[in-house]
Formats: structure tokens, sequence, C-alpha cells
């Protein structure tokens, strides 16, 4: 994301740097909260006004791309280890637009694999495009 900074439109530059942030404030929030707490307090700051607006610059892009800045911002704090992470802040973007979006936490069918554990978005009960390829080969354990 790094060097692809350079490429980007000025108002995309300010929103990767507003999600990278985002992602490490998610993260350090992830060490203090406790996890249904956070997704609560996810989910009411998200119902704000302010959030919709949050980051700023975001309704000058497609959402494909605000999506794409998002990968992108959690991958420079977790690699590609960023599910929880990324699902979180998804979570407060697509709430702060009114749409119904659910956090879904699930685990890997096959036990013949190590354990791995995942965390997807679900708008309108069906997991958002970037979240798809895979998931059949987790079952869930939880909503939020």
């Amino acid at each position: 994301m790094l060097k692809s900074l350079a490429r980007m439109s000025a108002v995309e530059a300010v929103l990767a740097t507003q999600l990278v942030i985002a992602a490490g404030v998610v993260e350090l929030a992830l060490r203090l909260v406790a996890f249904q707490r956070l997704v609560s307090l996810v989910r009411r700051i998200a119902g704000m006004k302010i959030a919709a607006m949050l980051p700023f610059g975001r309704h000058s892009v497609e959402w494909e791309r605000l999506l794409s800045l998002t990968f992108g911002a959690v991958r420079l704090w977790r690699g590609k280890d960023g599910c929880l992470r990324r699902s979180l802040i998804l979570l407060w973007l697509f709430i702060s637009e009114g749409r119904e979006a659910v956090l879904v936490i699930g685990v890997r069918k096959d036990s013949s694999e190590p354990f791995m554990g995942h965390a997807w978005i679900e708008v309108d009960n069906r997991p958002i495009q970037q979240d798809m390829p895979g998931l059949t080969r987790f079952a869930e354990l939880s909503r939020y």
C-alpha cells in the first residue's frame, strides 16, 4: 500500500491514511475492550450522523475502491491475518451508510487441517463479494 500511495489521487491518499489509523485504533481496541462490547460500540458509533462522513472523502470514491483501501490498510497492520480487524471497520462503514450489516465469526470445517478462525461481513444476509472466496470452508459460530 505504501508504494501505491504515490499513485493514488489526493482523496484516495487521505482515505488510505485515515483507514490505516482506523486499523490501528481497532488493533488497540481489540486488546483493551471485551469483544462483544467493542462490536456494540462500533454499532453505536456507526449510527451517529458524523460516522457517515468518516473517513473524510469516502463519498468521493466508489464502494469497491473504499473496500480495497480498507483491505490494504488492515494488511499494513496484520498482513493477511486481519479478517477480524477488517470486518470491524467494514461493519462500521456499512452501518454508517444505513445498510444492515452483520459480523460473522466462523472456524474451518475440515478437522484434518490446522485450526483456523475467520471473520467476515454479511450485508442483506449475504457475504460481501470480497469475503466470498473460501467461505464454504468455514462453519459459522456466531453473528454480531
